[in-house]
């Protein structure tokens, strides 16, 4: 995976606790409650409409900044990167000013079923929350600017500052009694959470020009390659409006939206240290080897990076999915969030975590079709994955339940990856996948191997005690798991063993 790959990793990986500390505090404070649901949906209004901004800056960034860079000098690229921070930053208070004005009407779309208090307690939190929009806008730019130049430490870390932040707007709010103070805390956090990125930019010999030039063919380009991201985040933001506005609909009382939240914060904790990073890491060298015209590289990193990325990723989904109810009774199930409110994000859990396996060839996969700056191929996957969501979420809810709507996102999920990864094996050629599959294979037997160990370990110690039960289930699939991709021979770690006896072979 590489050195960069794996201390993103490690950095992501404490932004995930302190994320997950932070959602305890949440949970503690505010259960599945009323105002849980009120913030939860705040928080994702004013980031569904900007978020596709911001990906797709950092999926057209990197390509369209190293043309300029080999075409003009590191001088004129960062010209780009100043005109192209203060556009968005316009369009960023204009998205502002959009959800302020609108925010009652868009609670009414992300959930219909609010009743009318629930409805302006969400609208109020939500005009509030918008303001972080600038400076979403601003650091997307950044960010990608400083992963480009091999800078990963400082955009990963603005997670841990955050999350520390807004324990303490948690804290504050429930001791002077006023939850608005969770928002307000939110807006600040999000400003706060930056203050690395100027001195960051300046040793990398960035100095930022205030120009706006709307007419820059180099903006034109970015807009074009956007406009297809855009439309694949859409597509996205529509399944997650339905699936919130079902949940706010199917569901008899409060708490089921912020189910949803808890048990996707599981889910994206396993996502966002394994695929996040790999995807993260991997895109300027990939974007590098095509515009080198290094084929045969490009695809040789890709495979390896899902063939790494699954081996972590296809364990962990199974080890949740037999522990989901005991993991989020340890890690949530304190204060206003109780034994109902741990049941019912467990039971959400389980049928999200099978998305892992999807999501994990998807989005790699996605980042080399970038690379190649082919961006239309996977929006239409994007818009395929979202037809099936739906029509699938508007099904199984009915059957299912909120459980539906999780299940519902897994199966188009798993599609969907197999569908972009078979397209770009028609589109670039030969991508080993004979290889790919073998090991495939091999990673899930060994993580069925270790889940039967999981299960029993877990069951025959838990009427002991369930945080007994948990730990030494987790200690011993660790184990077995380490053993059975041993024993199973498969390709990638044994390249791993490989290359970590040389690196300790030439220390000594």
């Amino acid at each position: 995976m590489g050195s960069a790959a794996f201390i993103l990793m490690i950095i992501t990986l404490l932004s995930k606790v302190t994320g997950l500390i932070r959602e305890q505090v949440t949970a503690y404070y505010l259960g599945t409650s009323l105002l849980t649901d009120a913030y939860s949906t705040a928080t994702n209004i004013p980031f569904t409409i900007f978020g596709f901004v911001a990906a797709g800056v950092g999926a057209s960034f990197i390509p369209i900044y190293n043309s300029i860079k080999a075409e003009k000098g590191v001088k004129e690229s960062d010209r780009f990167t100043s005109n192209l921070a203060n556009i968005l930053l316009i369009v960023g208070l204009i998205s502002c000013a959009f959800v302020v004005l609108f925010a009652p009407f868009l609670v009414d779309i992300f959930a219909p079923g609010y009743s009318a208090h629930k409805a302006e307690l969400t609208a109020n939190f939500t005009r509030v929350i918008s303001f972080s929009i600038m400076s979403v806008s601003m650091s997307s730019v950044y960010i990608a600017y400083l992963n480009l130049k091999g800078n990963f430490t400082i955009p990963a870390m603005t997670g841990i500052t955050m999350n520390f932040l807004h324990i303490i707007s948690f804290v504050l709010a429930y001791k002077f009694n006023n939850f608005f103070i969770i928002a307000f805390g939110f807006v600040l956090a999000d400003y706060l959470k930056y203050f690395l990125f100027p001195k960051a930019m300046k040793k990398e010999g960035y100095k930022h020009t205030f120009r706006i030039d709307l007419k820059d063919k180099n903006i034109r380009m970015m807009l074009r390659m956007s406009v297809p991201i855009i439309i694949s985040i859409a597509a996205v933001d529509i399944s997650t409006i339905i699936d919130q506005s079902l949940a706010s609909l199917i569901y008899d009382g409060h708490g089921a939206v912020a189910a949803l939240k808890y048990a996707i914060l599981i889910l994206q904790l396993v996502s966002g240290v394994i695929v996040v990073s790999i995807a993260t890491a991997m895109y300027p060298k990939l974007s590098n080897y095509a515009t080198e015209r290094k084929y045969g590289k490009l695809k040789k990193t890709l495979m390896n990076s899902i063939s790494y990325a699954q081996l972590i990723v296809v364990p962990a989904a199974i080890g949740l999915m037999i522990l989901a109810e005991p993991i989020i009774r340890l890690l949530f199930q304190k204060g206003n969030f109780d034994a109902e409110s741990t049941r019912l994000t467990a039971s959400v859990l389980l049928y999200y975590l099978p998305s892992l396996f999807g999501l994990t060839v998807k989005d790699l996969t996605v980042r080399a079709f970038y690379a190649h700056r082919d961006i239309k191929t996977p929006v239409k996957v994007t818009v395929i994955q979202m037809i099936i969501q739906v029509i699938l979420s508007i099904t199984l809810s009915q059957i299912m339940g909120i459980s539906g709507l999780a299940l519902s996102t897994s199966i188009a999920s798993i599609i969907s990856g197999f569908i972009i990864l078979i397209l770009y094996r028609i589109k670039y050629g030969r991508i080993n996948l004979k290889r790919f599959a073998i090991s495939m294979v091999k990673i899930l037997v060994a993580a069925l191997i270790m889940g039967f160990f999981t299960y029993t370990i877990y069951h025959r110690l838990e009427s002991s005690h369930y945080l007994l039960a948990l730990v030494a289930s987790i200690v011993v699939s660790v184990i077995v798991y380490a053993i059975a991709i041993v024993l199973l021979r498969i390709p990638e770690v044994k390249m791993a063993i490989n290359i970590g006896y040389k690196k300790l072979k030439n220390r000594r």
